[in-house]
């Protein structure tokens, strides 16, 4: 509680030197608008030159300043309830490479842009987190390839089950171009699950012998986030990794605003409460390890 409440007070002091210079470029904007009207033309062209100076070298740098700062804020006491060592890592998000190397989706990798990278761990476990905005392949030539943006997930355990799986929500991808990703480029097979909330609303594949045979605390684990995540969402596991991409769901709750302070409820919103279901869903799978005992 002690760090939290330093951490609100040093947001404070950043939130009061972004809104005097915001305030002050107000004023300069008024003061601007005066002379335009009175036609004083020259001074007018002063006082533009001045107030942009002033918002590029000092207000704006204040207010992104004071954004980031929260960020780094909320990372640490939101994510704090999901895993340990939370850090929000800056701006870059997870490398475009590690992105394609999980091969969740069929992204054109050109496409491929991240942001906001934030990363922690739990018993021992890694997790990566970033947001990402992609194109996908369209499947059918002259359709129109959709964008995705959302939250993409890497969980990193510490043993290998083995096994491999992947599930797209069926609204994410033409189905086309989920089935030939799945069965021609990954050498995966179809999966029924016999779960309406599976086969209902997933398109899911895995090897010749992972999906049925997945004990049942995964399966179930995987059945309880399809009914409650509140998007659509992608799963690949890929022997000791887990990757979801949660469309429209962010890892960070946007820029906070500069007019009021900061609550303790601002700083510790949560901006992806289904992550604890995800540790869930990976601390089932690990169970299946050489070295599955949780910690």
């Amino acid at each position: 509680m002690n760090d939290t409440a330093a951490t609100l007070k040093e947001l404070e002091q950043k939130r009061r030197a972004a809104w005097r210079g915001y305030a002050l470029f107000g004023l300069m904007n008024l003061l601007l608008l005066l002379l335009l009207l009175t036609r004083r033309t020259g001074t007018a062209l002063l006082v533009l030159a001045l107030e942009l100076a002033y918002y590029f070298l000092l207000a704006r740098p204040d207010i992104k300043g004071y954004a980031a700062a929260f960020r780094v804020g909320n990372a640490a006491a939101a994510m704090a309830k999901h895993m340990e060592k939370a850090a929000y890592q800056g701006r870059d998000g997870i490398g475009r490479e590690v992105v394609l190397a999980g091969r969740l989706l069929p992204i054109r990798p050109k496409s491929c842009l991240t942001y906001h990278r934030i990363t922690g761990e739990r018993e021992r476990m890694e997790l990566e987190l970033s947001d990402v905005s992609f194109q996908l392949e369209n499947g059918e030539e002259g359709r129109r390839a959709p964008f995705l943006t959302g939250c993409w997930v890497r969980v990193k355990l510490d043993c290998s089950p083995g096994k491999r799986l992947r599930m797209s929500a069926r609204t994410l991808a033409a189905p086309d171009a989920l089935q030939d990703w799945f069965l021609e480029q990954l050498g995966l097979r179809a999966v029924v699950w016999e779960r309406e909330a599976l086969d209902g609303l997933f398109y899911s594949c895995a090897g010749p012998e992972d999906g049925p045979s997945l004990p049942e605390a995964v399966v179930a684990r995987i059945d309880e986030l399809a009914r409650t995540a509140p998007t659509p969402f992608a799963l690949g596991i890929e022997g000791d990794t887990l990757t979801f991409f949660f469309h429209r769901r962010y890892v960070t709750c946007g820029d906070p605003g500069i007019k009021r302070p900061l609550t303790l409820e601002d700083l510790e919103r949560d901006p992806l409460p289904e992550l604890e279901q995800v540790i869930g869903l990976a601390r089932a799978y690990r169970r299946m390890g050489p070295s599955g005992r949780t910690g």
